[in-house]
């Protein structure tokens, strides 16, 4: 049982990072949807589920390893080989959310300048990967409930009616549900590979896999639930938006988001560094992805994360289609 939370703690926090604890793609993918919004996170939340089953009981077959040997056992070496290069695309992208989601913050919080926010996030995680971090684990597991605290004041924050169009977007809902699930099942099986562990069996990862789809599904739902009623579309952190005034918001939130950057850049590294065969060389990634940040977070979720989203989806096509063959 301890086995299996550990590899669904490593499954949310691979999802949960900084896009989602800005509140940023939630805001693209759902809420800009209105109600359908819901059924939207409702069917991201069983999709994160069943996906992520699949995916842990395939890594507790092939024990320890990186996530583009767990990619290639799930869609073969030709699909699988195009997907591993994509997933090393997915984690340089999301690096790049990261350090644009530290400029926003600090442009936020502390009203810092953009370029000294993300200078001093690529300092922090390049220490934290060249050093080696014990802390890592500890701070992973404390994002987790400090991001769903944060979900849980805006949502009980919430009055009112909802602040956007109810229904529209009917036919569409579907369709941005899956991209989110596609591209972070791409990050997420780097998540499930990195917290598998020797002794870890099949059916351990199995449930570890769902029980972390079933903790993601609730965050999105409750989170796009409290957005709904905050009209911000072009907010760089609606999340925080929502929040009601108070102590949380001035500081809670702000250390919660520090550590979903800090907890979630570190993972993007250290799959990196898993797949290089060279921890300490993964640290090259950051200035390579800072002009990408420099363009603001927005524009990063609204340009990046589809294209990788569609990318994605071969991944959960092959990742259905070995469903039946998997033994929990």
């Amino acid at each position: 049982m301890r086995r299996a939370a550990g590899l669904a703690v490593s499954y949310v926090a691979a999802v949960v990072g900084a896009g989602f604890a800005s509140g940023r793609e939630l805001e693209h993918f759902f809420v800009a949807y209105g109600c359908w919004g819901l059924a939207g996170a409702v069917l991201a939340g069983l999709l994160f589920a069943a996906f992520g089953g699949v995916v842990g009981a395939t890594a507790a077959h092939l024990r320890p390893c990186h996530y583009g040997a767990l990619i290639r056992r799930l869609c073969g070496n030709v699909l699988g080989a195009a997907l591993d290069h994509l997933g090393f695309l997915a984690l340089l992208a999301s690096l790049a959310v990261v350090l644009a989601g530290g400029a926003a913050l600090g442009a936020w919080w502390l009203s810092w300048p953009r370029a000294l926010s993300i200078g001093l996030l690529v300092l922090l995680l390049a220490a934290t990967q060249w050093l080696g971090s014990p802390a890592y684990t500890a701070v992973a597991l404390a994002v987790i409930p400090l991001i769903g605290a944060s979900v849980l004041i805006a949502t009980f924050a919430v009055h009112g009616a909802v602040g956007r169009p109810l229904w529209h977007g009917a036919a569409a809902w579907p369709v941005p549900a899956v991209l989110y699930v596609a591209y972070n099942l791409l990050l997420g099986t780097a998540g499930l590979a990195s917290g598998t562990s020797a002794a870890l069996t099949p059916g351990e990862g199995f449930w570890g896999g769902v029980a972390g789809g079933a903790v993601l599904g609730l965050l999105c739902v409750s989170a796009v639930w409290a957005l709904l009623h905050h009209p911000l579309p072009g907010a760089e952190l609606p999340l925080a938006s929502s929040l009601p005034p108070g102590l949380w918001y001035a500081v809670g939130y702000p250390l919660t988001m520090l550590l979903a950057l800090w907890t979630t850049g570190a993972a993007c590294l250290r799959s990196l560094g898993e797949r290089l065969g060279n921890g300490r060389a993964s640290v090259l990634a950051l200035p390579l992805v800072w002009p990408l940040a420099s363009v603001g977070l927005v524009t990063v979720v609204a340009r990046v994360y589809p294209a990788l989203g569609w990318l994605g989806v071969p991944l959960l096509i092959a990742a259905a289609l070995a469903a039946p063959t998997v033994r929990a």
